[in-house]
């Protein structure tokens, strides 16, 4: 198998959709809903949306330091988290039913508006059994669907315009000027995202701010459910527990829930699990640790897997013998780039991008891997 010329470019598109979408189990026929209609509420109000999922948009304070002041009779003082949930498979009158899940797929920066939308089916398949859930996904403040959004920009050209800039910038790989070229390149966007002023959504953004968004959540899920029980399903009333299904960065916003509010805590499940430390004290020094280790199961599978990876080839001996040529290649392309033509435009592959291509692999190996091992066959062979 063999992919089009540019493959490497394709491959960099379809990877970057496999963390958000890596497990779609439904299209779906309504993808006409309209957000504008959905007013902001302190109350949970939800719309139907989306062929069997409930919409809404919660109003929280901007700043929950001063939720209780009067600087919360400005509009400009709140927030508006956008909401989809997916109903349990029983009524919630029923003895099943299981209570409300809520979930994060990382980032941070990651929506859970669109995760339940791709995946909301398959969990509730997998975790449903005696009892039957409801799950809810949110998209943390300043994201996606909740607004103020954290856009620097405010217009798609302007971005567009930037992103192209960079893109013409020289390609670097190591060393001191790098690190220079490239924190240059980050500090440019925060600049620009600092001119929005004290008081824009930047400020309000804290793994802290969302923790404390989840416990409004969990509040006002309590509440409708509440309100639409009978007195006699009612029953005595508890104070509600967070439900909760974190990953990556979600592990790190489930950690904060938990230390700020230990009372509040249900169950948790916290996958593929970020270091709080490290992730708190702004260095991410860990967060490549195992990145070589990963790169190297990616030959040694590829080694082992024979015929099947077009990577490999009948001299090889080992695995390393097929990540010199690949790492041999990498290192001819920082002195003599490839010209290709591919969709009606002119690209180049470099060895920062043939590096950034293998490094995107690394977030989702056992979807990516095979792929990635015909899209370096292929550029290797100069189609």
């Amino acid at each position: 198998m063999k992919l089009p010329a540019g493959s490497i470019f394709v491959f960099l598109s379809t990877v970057a959709g496999i963390s958000s979408a890596f497990l779609q189990k439904r299209q779906f026929s309504d993808d006409s809903f309209d957000w504008a209609t959905v007013k902001p509420s302190r109350s949970l109000q939800y719309h139907d949306c989306y062929d069997g999922f409930k919409c809404a948009r919660l109003k929280v304070p901007l700043d929950w330091t001063t939720a209780n002041s009067s600087k919360c009779a400005s509009s400009s003082r709140w927030a508006a988290i956008g909401i989809v949930t997916l109903p349990a498979s029983v009524p919630e009158t029923d003895p099943s039913f299981g209570g409300t899940i809520l979930i994060n797929p990382g980032g941070p920066g990651g929506g859970g508006t669109e995760m339940v939308l791709d995946i909301g089916l398959y969990m509730q398949a997998i975790l449903d059994g005696d009892r039957h859930y409801e799950i809810l996904g949110f998209d943390p403040r300043g994201v996606a669907l909740s607004t103020p959004r954290a856009d620097c920009y405010n217009d798609d050209l302007k971005r567009a315009a930037d992103f192209i800039q960079k893109e013409g910038l020289p390609a670097m790989t190591s060393g001191s000027e790098a690190l220079t070229h490239h924190y240059q390149e980050t500090r440019g966007p925060s600049d620009l995202c600092a001119e929005a002023g004290e008081d824009s959504i930047f400020n309000y953004m804290s793994t802290a701010s969302v923790a404390r968004d989840m416990v409004e959540i969990v509040d006002r899920v309590d509440e409708l459910r509440h309100k639409n029980l009978t007195s006699a399903e009612d029953g005595e009333r508890e104070l509600p527990k967070l439900q909760y299904f974190g990953i990556s960065y979600g592990t790190i916003l489930g950690n904060t829930f938990a230390s700020m509010f230990p009372g509040r805590v249900g169950r948790m499940v916290l996958d593929g699990v970020a270091d709080a430390d490290d992730y708190m004290s702004g260095t991410w020094a860990k967060n490549l640790n195992d990145a070589e280790v990963v790169v190297d199961k990616f030959y040694e599978t590829c080694f082992r897997a024979g015929g099947l990876c077009l990577l490999k080839q009948e001299a090889d001996g080992s695995a390393a013998d097929i990540r010199k040529r690949v790492d041999d290649f990498i290192q001819a392309l920082v002195k003599t780039p490839i010209v290709t033509v591919a969709g009606g435009r002119v690209r180049f592959v470099t060895s920062p991008i043939v590096r950034d291509t293998i490094r995107r692999a690394l977030y989702s190996p056992i979807k990516a891997y095979e792929l990635l091992s015909i899209v370096l066959a292929t550029t290797l062979a100069g189609d």
